[in-house]
Order: C-alpha cells, then sequence, then structure tokens
C-alpha cells in the first residue's frame, strides 16, 4: 500500500521539478543497489562541468509506525572521490558547514569514499505535496550544492588550508 502511495507522490514530485522549475526528473524501479522507488532528479553542471543530480525517496516506515507522516529524503552525492589524508580536515570542515546551515547535513562515506549532502523532510500522510514549499526547499539545497562543494572539495584535494576554508566559508554561509 505504502509503495503504491510513494510511488504516486514521486510522479507528482517529478512533475513539480520538472513544470515548476525546469528540472528533469525520472522515476527509477527499485534495485539491488537502492531497493526503494525514488526520484533522480538532474542538476545543472557543477562549476566544473560534472553531472550533478539529486535523488529522492521516501523512508519505508509502516502506517502503524508512523500513522501521520511520510519522511522523504533528498540525497546529493559530490562528484569527486575523498582521499584518506584529508578526512580528519574534511570532518571538522563538513561539521563547521553544517552548524552553519539551516537545512540537511554533509557527512562523509568512507566506505564508498564520497561526500554526500542529505536532508529529510517530515510531511503530511494523507496531504498532497505543496508544489511553493518543493520548489523553495529545492532552491535552497541547490544553493547549499553551489556554495559548499567547492570548498569542500579543495580542502579534500590538498589545493586549500582547513584555515583557508574555514574563513571562506564563513564569507558565504548563513552567519
Amino acid at each position: 500500500m505504502l509503495d503504491n502511495l510513494h510511488r504516486h507522490l514521486l510522479e507528482t514530485l517529478k512533475d513539480i521539478l520538472e513544470e515548476k522549475m525546469s528540472l528533469p526528473s525520472a522515476v527509477v524501479e527499485p534495485s539491488e543497489t537502492m531497493p526503494l522507488v525514488s526520484l533522480s532528479t538532474t542538476l545543472a553542471a557543477d562549476q566544473r562541468g560534472r553531472h550533478r543530480e539529486v535523488n529522492h525517496a521516501f523512508f519505508p516506515f509502516s502506517e502503524e509506525d508512523l500513522e501521520h507522516t511520510l519522511l522523504l529524503q533528498f540525497y546529493f552525492q559530490l562528484p569527486f572521490s575523498l582521499y584518506e589524508a584529508r578526512l580528519s580536515d574534511l570532518a571538522f570542515l563538513l561539521q563547521v558547514i553544517n552548524n552553519q546551515i539551516p537545512l540537511g547535513c554533509y557527512s562523509l562515506n568512507t566506505q564508498e569514499k564520497w561526500v554526500q549532502f542529505r536532508y529529510v523532510t517530515p510531511l503530511p500522510h494523507y496531504a498532497p505535496l505543496n508544489s511553493d514549499m518543493i520548489g523553495e526547499v529545492m532552491l535552497l539545497l541547490i544553493a547549499f550544492q553551489d556554495m559548499f562543494p567547492p570548498v569542500i572539495e579543495s580542502v579534500n584535494a590538498g589545493e586549500t588550508s582547513l584555515q583557508q576554508a574555514l574563513e571562506a566559508i564563513h564569507t558565504i554561509g548563513f552567519n
């Protein structure tokens, strides 16, 4: 039952993102790597011309667990691999960034060797998606992906020191 609801809401979200924001999106069927129906939305390329996308999925709680609430995740994987030598600096930098942004958080996936960003929003179980709210949240999340990943990647690559990065994020963040 919830699978059908999740699919319907993701299709509605697809329509909102395509019509309101001109963001190409596609519903993705469950697979071995992602056992839930999800939505993949293509964003503009990053500053280096690399592909970016956000993936959306509902957490699979049963109606007995959450009777009135659905949890919709927005998930971004940054388009570069982690360098082990920089993990300590990156962990500290992400903590500082996370303390500045009002929604979501960056984290290190050391097993897969990438940086990810996640935001989970609660939605009313039996209400339609609010296209204006979705649009505003997406604009904010996309802004975070434009502002912070260049600094994160620069520290990861050793091009910028942690101190320089901390100074830079204080000028671009939500102080």
